[in-house]
């Protein structure tokens, strides 16, 4: 099994942004979050779960659930976030987005700047 990878928020300002992608692994990817993070994975595979880990509770302490997305097979494109930091972030203040599997996906980190 490999580790959990960095995955670094790319900023999206008015001059533009052309994204890096980075390939998925089922272990998946820590994503320093400060609230302006999205998500854009792309799926030329078959369907997949990705799966943003929720570490913490939610406000007046009920259990918070993980998030999972279904990215369709072949043609899959979906932006996903954002994600608020009291509900997804780690002691470290990042976010954890985990594949179900990772042949054909591709996934960028990107913050409003």
């Amino acid at each position: 099994m490999a580790a959990i990878g960095t995955l670094a928020p790319q900023a999206i300002t008015r001059s533009g942004l052309t994204p890096s992608y980075s390939a998925a692994t089922v272990d998946g990817f820590y994503v320093e979050n400060d609230g302006h993070v999205i998500l854009h994975i792309k799926n030329t595979g078959a369907q997949i779960n990705a799966t943003i880990v929720t570490p913490n509770n939610a406000p007046g302490g009920y259990a918070q659930t993980d998030d999972t997305v279904v990215i369709p097979g072949t043609t899959g494109d979906e932006m996903i976030g954002p994600f608020p930091p009291h509900l997804f972030n780690d002691m470290q203040g990042r976010l954890l987005v985990q594949f179900s599997g990772a042949t054909g996906v591709t996934v960028a980190a990107l913050r409003l700047a």
